[in-house]
């Protein structure tokens, strides 16, 4: 009787974390050297780049500029032809969901706004997908976010 009950317990609990995984098993995280590498964010891809020069960013969609004249240093800065950022300053990353992407303004230009652990930016990439980044955390090498599929 004990083992039935255990084994049902189990099945539930398995049910319970099969439901609830989904949601999070989409989510990744990516580390960016400032101004030396580019995310491919429908790939997961990182590509190594020369500094002043956008050589090899085909397909990438972000990189991280470097603002020396404050802290936090980062800027979300988009790569590809037709990559567009929208900042939502003050909004946690996991707050953010599909139906918050109705309404913002998109950029194709650089968004002179540091990038702070409390925001969270929207990328509509080359490909036409929609993406969310955020918990930032800088380091004096890069900057290590998270960054999950929308739309």
């Amino acid at each position: 009787m004990k083992r039935r009950n255990f084994t049902s317990l189990s099945l539930v609990a398995i049910a319970i974390i099969c439901l609830t995984w989904p949601a999070q098993a989409l989510a990744a995280s990516a580390t960016l050297g400032f101004e030396t590498q580019a995310l491919d964010l429908d790939t997961g891809t990182i590509t190594e780049q020369f500094p002043d020069l956008l050589n090899g960013t085909e397909g990438a969609d972000v990189l991280i500029g470097y603002h020396a004249d404050r802290i936090p240093h980062a800027v979300l800065m988009p790569v590809g032809e037709g990559v567009t950022l929208a900042v939502m300053s003050n909004t946690s990353y996991d707050s953010v969901t599909a139906a918050d992407v109705v309404g913002l303004s998109f950029s194709a230009g650089v968004i002179d706004q540091p990038l702070e652990a409390s925001d969270t930016v929207v990328v509509k990439t080359d490909a036409g997908a929609t993406f969310k980044l955020g918990n930032v955390f800088e380091d004096e090498a890069g900057v290590t976010f998270n960054y999950e599929q929308l739309q």
